[in-house]
């Protein structure tokens, strides 16, 4: 599962739990037989108590999200470092290669003897 199908799922699961809990609440407060100062005294104390449970949540979230951002940019800068590194070394192996190819053309032009028709420089 991906970490957006994973926060999806965490975030629909976070949004059952509220809504369940709250019309749970409702409902079992309703049914009982109470008067209605007892009821409204039941269903602030739940509200307050819902309250304390997501922000609970809220923070969890955050923490997360924040675990989540930090291992990306830490990955991001081994991605961006693995890539300078191997571009550097790419560089200096075409550096080297041009350097040997040139070295070996001049080496061979040293070798060629001085004839009428022999090219006078590589470009010919």
């Amino acid at each position: 599962m991906s970490n957006s199908e994973e926060q999806m799922s965490t975030k629909d699961f976070l949004t059952g739990a509220i809504v369940g809990g709250v019309v749970g609440a409702a409902v079992a407060l309703m049914l009982a037989p109470k008067s209605g100062k007892e009821l409204r005294d039941d269903l602030n104390g739940q509200v307050e108590n819902i309250k304390g449970k997501t922000g609970g949540w809220r923070e969890l979230a955050t923490e997360k999200s924040n675990q989540l951002a930090s291992q990306a940019a830490e990955k991001t800068k081994q991605v961006r470092d693995f890539a300078v590194q191997k571009g550097s070394q790419f560089k200096d192996n075409v550096k080297q290669t041009t350097n040997q190819v040139k070295n070996e053309a001049s080496e061979m032009k040293k070798e060629v003897p001085d004839h009428p028709e022999a090219p006078t420089s590589l470009e010919e």
